[in-house]
């Protein structure tokens, strides 16, 4: 389980803006 929520920078950015635009680009 990768959390997407974690601190913003990092590995954590990367996974949290991979999944944003998998989602249906919510950024």
């Amino acid at each position: 389980v990768v959390d997407v929520t974690g601190h913003l920078g990092g590995h954590n950015f990367q996974w949290a803006w991979a999944s944003g635009a998998a989602a249906g680009q919510v950024v």
